[in-house]
């Protein structure tokens, strides 16, 4: 069974391409679509908070890399290790490995439209 992200802490992400986008988050995330047309689609997550990915099309905001999407989830202490080797065997190639001071730790890398992601655990 994949991984699955405790709780959502932040979002903002517009996409090229539905589909493909809703099909990334299903596979790497394991989020099951509760809405969908075709300006957006929205993902469920466990804590019944929703993802939402719209569509890029006439959004004048990611001109020239003005816009740069970020979603950070968190994930339970321990499990960077599970959450890297589940991202290497999807075809995800992790962009920055981050250690705190504090014991806090995450894995940052690249959803299809390049929209920057997160998944964060706290230190112990």
């Amino acid at each position: 069974m994949s991984p699955v992200p405790q709780t959502l802490l932040e979002t903002s992400l517009v996409v090229a391409d539905l589909d493909r986008a809703r099909l990334f988050y299903e596979r790497v995330f394991g989020f099951g679509t509760v809405l969908s047309d075709d300006e957006l689609v929205g993902l469920q997550l466990t804590n019944g908070a929703v993802l939402l990915l719209f569509r890029a099309a006439g959004i004048t905001t990611l001109e020239q890399g003005e816009f740069d999407p970020h979603v950070r989830f968190s994930v339970p202490h321990g499990t960077l290790q599970a959450w890297d080797r589940h991202l290497m065997m999807n075809g995800v190639v992790v962009e920055s490995r981050v250690m705190g001071l504090d014991g806090a730790s995450s894995l940052f890398f690249r959803d299809p439209d390049q929209n920057s992601l997160e998944v964060a655990a706290e230190g112990s």
